[in-house]
């Protein structure tokens, strides 16, 4: 789709993107703003600027189709934090301003109740409901904490037990049972302060594949509580 003659139509690169419930595409462009395409994935129309929300030239980093309302979308945004966007209206709606220094890094709904927002400064959580948002951060005084404020990816079990994948410092645990922090920084001898933990994903029979830029894949065994590398012998 979007290329003819061998080469890209759209204006720039891929962002990122998210099916909604007509069937069509919400996607956006590096930099360039958010478009929408429906099923027959030919015509991109861009989404226009609402009041003091210029998207044109914002760079959208997580989109959520809204679980429970057919018209509702949410985007995470580097210029307008966290946005609601109604569909039918056009109408955007800041919900969480962040600080320039604080670019989100993706947008996550669990649930069907609350959206987690991690960013480079800290992770936001907002309550769909309540429209009440909370933000969590390293302290150094709190050993309990998040490891580190740059947070790279977030990720909700099936016992709603929280990961926390950071830049710099490992990946965070925290149950709903324990409500702090535990850390994972090393993979047997070896450090993972220095790198970057980008996603899991659960295999649902226990076991927790964990993506990585300078370790490759790994795996956390919940009932061993063990950390593992996955060679490609385990993947065949």
């Amino acid at each position: 789709f979007f290329v003819q003659d061998g080469r890209m139509t759209l204006p720039t690169n891929i962002r990122t993107f998210e099916p909604d419930h007509h069937g069509g595409l919400w996607i956006a462009l590096y930099y360039a703003g958010l478009y929408h395409c429906d099923a027959s994935m030919t015509d991109l129309t861009p989404v226009q600027n609402c009041g003091t929300i210029r998207l044109g030239d914002d760079n959208i980093e997580g989109i959520v189709v809204s679980p429970t309302e057919n018209d509702v979308i949410y985007m995470s945004s580097v210029k307008n934090g966290l946005c609601r966007m109604n569909i039918r209206c056009g109408r955007i709606d800041r919900l969480i301003s962040v600080p320039d220094k604080s670019l989100p890094n993706g947008l996550f709904c669990h649930r069907d109740r609350t959206l987690w927002m991690p960013t480079t400064n800290g992770l936001y959580r907002y309550d769909i409901s309540s429209g009440a948002y909370s933000l969590m951060k390293s302290d150094i005084n709190d050993r309990f904490s998040i490891s580190h404020d740059y947070i790279f990816s977030v990720f909700l079990d099936k016992d709603d037990g929280l990961w926390v994948s950071t830049k710099y410092n490992g990946i965070n645990y925290c149950s709903t049972a324990q409500k702090w922090f535990r850390k994972h920084y090393m993979l047997g001898d070896k450090s993972m302060k220095d790198w970057i933990i980008s996603g899991f994903v659960d295999m649902g029979d226990g076991n927790l594949l964990i993506t990585t830029e300078k370790g490759g894949l790994l795996n956390y065994n919940r009932n061993l509580d063990r950390l593992t590398s996955v060679g490609p012998e385990v993947l065949k």
